[in-house]
């Protein structure tokens, strides 16, 4: 297999044509504009990044590049979010005003000098801290209610009732992998919303940071003994095989899944390294770090004249100079495509549901990533952009799941290309 990597290219449009899947694209360092055809293209964009993050000032839309935040001066900073890309921007921020040192094994936070007024504050509705990676073994072993074959028999039943029917298949399962956890969070007598309110009861009611360090030194010695927290692994080697059902729920029950029993699975998949907790400790104990439950009764204003952004608690309302939406990719629409061509050729459409055409899906896309009933040969064209197929696939975000889907593009562009017999030996494939 030939493969013919090029550098320095930016891709400014994708079109369909009758000989294939036309690409503009710039060349470093003339800029000039080219065109290409391909047999096949498969866009694997990535995540996507508001072009320029400072939208005015003080406010920005993302943390990245981190490259942004160098300038940020030492002041009251406020995060929207408290999760992964939250860490990952108050640790860019803290080691722009001082340093981590580890002194014998504690870590402590040293400010710089004249770095008096810095002091970041984490927000999100629950004001929660992700909690450690803990230990499980690999490879997983099978479950035995909620398995693939049980959720897709469920699937093949229809969508009325879809989301109780699988459930009761993660209930059931639980109760079997850990009885214990099961009575402490009413698990046996739970709907999906009770025991998404049972599963943060008990963290939402400590402090943070408390919850925090307990948390680390359980799963630092967990590791080290190699002991397996049941309940925590079992949802863990639940959450993909829940996560087919999505594209079969109609909207009522996709805004369930979404605000329920997605964020219990987020939550333990996307465990952070034992050192960011540390991080996130030694910065609080240093006076730099507070996390604050922003709850459902909320407003944060980003129009200021003074910069930045107000946030309105209740009846409290405070001004943070700078304010950083961190609060990891969004789903996107499709009007949000980079490629226009094939939005204005009906190729590219949103995956829309008849009784709620507002709910942001993703775009219409099979299982193998090709359009949906687009107006082009099959195969020609794969869509792997993870913001625009969020909705579909609502836990696909990290290398796993990306060499997973590039598994099963690339099996079938194999299938075909070993079956075309082509009049030539070779097919143009782009990504």
């Amino acid at each position: 297999v030939d493969i013919d990597v090029r550098t320095g290219c930016r891709v400014i449009d994708a079109a369909n044509r009758k000989e294939g899947i036309e690409l503009t694209f710039t060349s470093r360092p003339s800029q000039k504009v080219a065109k290409a055809v391909f047999d096949h293209v498969v866009l694997a964009t990535g995540h996507q990044w508001p072009s320029r993050p400072d939208a005015q000032p003080g406010y920005f839309l993302s943390p990245w590049p981190a490259s942004v935040l160098a300038d940020v001066p030492a002041t009251q900073i406020g995060i929207r979010g408290s999760s992964l890309t939250a860490i990952d921007a108050a640790v860019a921020l803290a080691t722009s005003h001082g340093d981590f040192v580890r002194r014998d094994d504690p870590l402590i936070y040293q400010p710089a000098q004249d770095t008096e007024d810095f002091h970041i504050a984490m927000m999100s509705r629950k004001g929660l801290l992700p909690e450690a990676d803990f230990y499980f073994p690999l490879p997983h072993g099978p479950l035995t209610y909620c398995t693939p074959e049980a959720v897709a028999a469920a699937v093949a039943r229809g969508p009325d009732g879809l989301l109780d029917a699988v459930f009761d298949l993660f209930r059931t399962e639980l109760i079997h992998l850990d009885p214990d956890y099961a009575a402490e969070t009413g698990l046996h007598d739970a709907t999906l919303e009770t025991f998404a309110e049972a599963y943060f009861a008990r963290r939402a009611s400590v402090d943070p940071f408390v919850w925090a360090a307990a948390n680390l030194k359980e799963a630092q010695a967990n590791h080290a003994a190699q002991v397996t927290v049941t309940w925590r692994d079992g949802i863990l080697r639940m959450h993909e095989i829940v996560a087919v059902i999505v594209p079969h729920l109609d909207s009522a029950e996709f805004e369930r899944f979404s605000r329920a029993f997605k964020p219990i699975f987020v939550d333990i998949y996307a465990g952070v390294p034992h050192e960011s907790i540390e991080r996130m400790l030694a910065l609080h104990a240093a006076g730099r770090l507070d996390v604050i439950a922003l709850g459902d009764d909320h407003e944060v204003d980003t129009r200021c004249p003074e910069g930045g952004a107000r946030v309105t608690i209740g009846d409290t309302t405070r001004h943070y100079p700078i304010f950083i939406e961190a609060t990891g990719q969004a789903a996107l629409s499709g009007i949000q495509f980079p490629f226009l061509s094939l939005l204005e050729q009906g190729i590219v459409r949103d995956q829309v549901a008849n009784d709620a055409p507002d709910v942001v899906r993703g775009i219409a896309v099979d299982d193998l990533f090709r359009p949906v009933d687009a107006p082009l040969p099959m195969d020609r064209l794969f869509c792997l952009s993870l913001p625009f197929i969020m909705g579909r696939h609502p836990f696909a975000q990290g290398i796993t799941s990306s060499h997973e889907m590039g598994g099963i593009v690339g099996r079938r562009l194999a299938l075909i290309l070993n079956t075309a017999k082509p009049a030539v030996d070779h097919a143009d494939t782009a990504a």
